[in-house]
């Protein structure tokens, strides 16, 4: 059956596939590929499918270590005997995720995984992946910290993909409510697009990293806390190249900025525009401080309530 994005509670006939509920008190990841160097057996997942299927985490009785999908094939850290590097766990598409104490989707491992239109809700966080892993159409929503996270390392795709509320799930943690964190990637093969909408933090932080880049409609994010966040934060990170198309719809405006540069970034090219609806504003394009050394931003102003539009090159 169709499932309602504002239903607050998960399907217990998804209509197409297998529903799972976690029993009480089981405490433990739902599915794990894993194959590591000690055991002495060939590397498994290749070709894996999985496919329309619905899990419910019964967070309220499993408050520890339930993760949704847990794909650890052939980890950086640990290769599989008689190692291909690049066996596969592919195919998984139209998978839910509801009520989870712990992650999403935790991703590890060097595969070129794909994941097509998977939908997490109420999690910890929504998608974890380090390495060579591609994103289709997925959901993350109200989720406690952030709806993607990219730890380290990189060579990561979120492509078409959406986030909302993030840092406003049953377990939120303040400040930690960004719609995606990129943080220590120094590979420059992180590439995201979509959208990011009510998130509590920026809709996105990019942090100790380099060459990120980015297409993205950043919508009324830093709900609690005006002005805390800018639609996107750039941290201690150089030659990203981002583009936001920052939107106010709130009456009182909480996403007021486009762009924070913060802690020395330099060499990042940032654009976009900004559009306040109806009755809302921006105050600036740059929220004040923004490190302006050797940095190139172009933001447009697209409507009424916008602040002025900047064109500069910072030197």
């Amino acid at each position: 059956r169709h499932l309602d994005p504002l239903d607050p509670d998960p399907p217990t006939d998804p209509g197409r596939g297998t529903f799972w509920r976690q029993p009480n008190g089981t405490n433990l990841p739902y599915l794990i590929a894993f194959r590591t160097s000690s055991d002495g057996i060939e590397p498994n997942c290749r070709d894996a499918r999985i496919k329309a299927m619905a899990f419910d985490g019964n967070r309220a009785n499993n408050t520890t270590g339930t993760v949704g999908l847990k794909a650890n094939v052939n980890p950086p850290w640990d290769f599989a005997t008689q190692e291909k590097r690049f066996d596969k766990i592919n195919g998984v598409a139209d998978v839910q995720f509801w009520n989870l104490s712990g992650v999403g989707l935790d991703a590890q491992g060097r595969s070129e995984n794909t994941y097509t239109n998977m939908y997490v809700r109420n999690a910890k966080k929504g998608f974890v992946s380090s390495a060579d892993t591609i994103f289709i159409g997925c959901i993350a929503a109200v989720t406690d910290e952030a709806g993607l996270v990219v730890p380290y390392q990189g060579s990561v795709t979120w492509e078409a993909g959406k986030i909302w509320w993030a840092g406003r799930g049953d377990g939120a943690v303040p400040g930690s409510g960004h719609g995606a964190l990129i943080e220590g990637c120094d590979s420059g093969s992180v590439r995201l697009s979509g959208q990011i909408q009510d998130c509590t933090g920026s809709a996105l932080y990019v942090k100790d990293s380099y060459e990120v880049s980015a297409d993205l409609v950043a919508d009324s994010n830093s709900v609690q806390g005006a002005g805390t966040w800018a639609a996107c934060t750039v941290d201690n990170s150089y030659g990203c190249r981002i583009d936001v198309r920052a939107v106010e719809r709130q009456t009182t405006p909480t996403q007021k900025y486009a762009f924070a540069i913060i802690n020395g970034s330099q060499g990042n090219n940032l654009t976009g525009s900004v559009r306040a609806k109806g009755n809302a504003s921006f105050t600036a394009a740059l929220k004040p401080g923004s490190d302006t050394t050797n940095n190139w931003v172009r933001v447009v102003n697209l409507g009424p309530g916008a602040p002025a539009a900047v064109k500069a090159d910072f030197t």
